[in-house]
């Protein structure tokens, strides 16, 4: 956290996007030896009934969760992800799990029935998004309806990944723009309201709407959207008073240019408004760079 606390935190061999299923084991099992020439050779085992089924971890667990929350996530965070949650059995060398490890997983995942995973760019890498049978598993079919993310929405998924990567780590809770829609439906007679990217709250309880600006622009779009999120306000049962539902307001922008439309709409607000508004620039939230 910043030393003002109202102020935004910054972040200071086989192909492995080639998915696919591994080749199943076509050859006869051995029959099983008499034993000294005499009566008849040991009894086969019988075959379980769950044999051939991918049986999900705990690890599968947080990180299909995760993929859901977020709609989808493209390999190398996907690698991030898992890396964070290391096999005990099978630990690896180094802070990263290495991408044909990561591949495997992935592979397992989509073997499963559990997620569906491509590549949309030839020169990109694939993404990654929870099927039905996926969500079923982490019982989240309820909540959200399985469906490939739109192409043109990859690059805004990309950098909120980007952020809630390094805002887990730092201890944030986090509520994902599918989350808070899921929610707001199921409660009846109330507006939906203005909808950020995410919505974080600090281990000291401070509590923030996440915007992420990826493209410029007008000035009157950014300060409609900015104002709709610091002037919403909602009913506070415990005081009785009315207060704001994002008590601040924090955006992410790629580069300078932007920063600097976002900061001037920001300057249009009142007093009181523009000092729960910040913006800070951090250029690995674009999946293709620019130039």
């Amino acid at each position: 956290m910043p030393k003002d606390p109202n102020q935004r935190p910054d972040d200071s061999k086989r192909d492995p996007d080639e998915v696919g299923s591994h080749p199943e084991d076509t050859s006869e099992p051995k029959k099983a030896k008499g034993s000294g020439g005499q009566g008849e050779g040991k009894k086969e085992r019988k075959t379980r009934s769950d044999k051939g089924e991918v049986q999900a971890t705990e690890r599968d667990i947080y990180c299909l969760t995760w993929l859901a929350d977020q709609y989808a996530a493209r390999f190398d965070q996907i690698q991030r992800l898992l890396s964070r949650v290391p096999d005990p059995k099978k630990p690896y060398q180094g802070e990263m799990l290495a991408e044909t490890t990561t591949k495997d997983l992935i592979d397992r995942w989509r073997r499963a029935g559990w997620i569906e995973y491509r590549r949309v760019l030839a020169n990109d890498r694939g993404f990654a998004w929870v099927t039905r049978r996926g969500l079923q598993l982490v019982g989240l079919d309820g909540l959200y309806t399985a469906k490939e993310p739109a192409a043109v929405r990859l690059n805004h998924i990309y950098a909120i990944n980007h952020i809630r990567l390094w805002m887990d780590l730092a201890g944030y809770q986090w509520t994902s723009e599918r989350e808070y829609v899921a929610t707001l439906k199921k409660k009846k007679n109330e507006k939906t309201g203005p909808i950020p990217d995410a919505v974080v709250v600090s281990k000291e309880g401070k509590k923030a709407a996440l915007e992420i600006e990826l493209t410029a622009k007008k000035p009157a779009t950014l300060f409609v959207k900015i104002a709709r999120l610091v002037r919403e306000i909602q009913l506070d049962v415990e005081t009785g008073n009315y207060a704001p539902i994002f008590p601040l307001v924090w955006f992410y922008v790629p580069d300078k240019k932007i920063e600097k439309l976002v900061e001037g709409a920001i300057d249009d607000l009142r007093d009181d408004e523009r000092e729960r508004v910040s913006c800070g620039v951090d250029p690995n939230l674009l999946r293709v760079r620019r130039g």
